[in-house]
C-alpha cells in the first residue's frame, strides 16, 4: 500500500504547481495538465478502494455511528452529483474550458459542493469500514485541496472579476464553515481600484 501511494504524493505538489502555472498563463488547464489530474484521481481512488477492501481495523461500531457514516457516505456522494451536474461538460469540469460562472445549485451553499462532498463520502466510507489508513488519505486529500482552491479562487476572481467577488464573499467555500479570513469582509478582484 505504501509503495504505491509514493508516486502518486510524490506528483501532487508538481501537479499543483502546474495547475497554478496554466491558470495563470493560459487561464484554463492545459489538456496534458487535466489527464494528468485525472489520473492522480485514478490513482487515489484505486488507493481508497484498497483500503476500504481491506480487513476492518478494530471492534465493531454501533450501530448510530455506522448509520451516520453511511448517511455522510451518501450525503457527500450526492453532494459531487449535484455540483457536477452544474457544469455545461466534461471540460468545464475539468477546468479545460472556461464556460460560465456556476452559482446556483449545490453553488449556493458551498463554492467546492464537489471537493467538499467528495471528502464527506470517502470520510463516510472509511469511518464505515474501519480504515484508519482510508481516513489518512482523506485528510491527505483536504490538505490538497485546502492547497489547491485558494489558487482556483483566485483565477476565478481574475476571469470572472466582481460577480465571482460577490459570490465568494457571499459563499462559504466548505458547506456552511467559513475560514477566519472570508469572515474578514469583502476583497476586491486582483487590479481593481476602490
Amino acid at each position: 500500500m505504501a509503495l504505491g501511494a509514493a508516486p502518486v504524493l510524490a506528483s501532487v505538489p508538481v501537479l499543483l504547481s502546474r495547475m497554478r502555472r496554466d491558470l495563470q498563463r493560459e487561464g484554463r488547464l492545459r489538456t496534458g495538465t487535466a489527464a494528468w489530474m485525472w489520473a492522480d484521481y485514478g490513482a487515489y481512488t484505486a488507493l481508497v478502494a484498497i483500503t476500504l477492501t481491506t480487513r476492518p481495523f478494530g471492534a465493531p461500531l454501533p450501530l448510530p455511528v455506522r448509520a451516520a457514516a453511511v448517511a455522510l457516505t451518501g450525503a457527500g456522494s450526492l453532494l459531487v452529483l449535484a455540483g457536477a451536474r452544474r457544469f455545461a461538460g466534461p471540460a468545464q469540469l475539468s477546468g479545460t474550458a472556461a464556460g460560465t460562472l456556476v452559482t446556483g445549485g449545490a453553488y449556493r451553499c458551498s463554492r467546492n459542493p464537489q471537493y467538499t462532498g467528495l471528502l464527506a463520502a470517502l470520510a463516510g466510507a472509511a469511518i464505515t469500514r474501519r480504515s484508519p489508513t482510508a481516513l489518512a488519505l482523506v485528510g491527505g486529500l483536504a490538505v490538497v485541496y485546502a492547497a489547491w482552491v485558494p489558487a482556483e479562487e483566485a483565477h476565478l476572481a481574475r476571469h470572472f472579476g466582481r460577480p465571482y467577488v460577490r459570490y465568494r464573499d457571499a459563499t462559504p467555500r466548505w458547506v456552511g464553515l467559513r475560514a477566519p479570513a472570508e469572515v474578514a469582509g469583502p476583497t476586491r478582484p486582483s487590479g481593481e481600484q476602490a
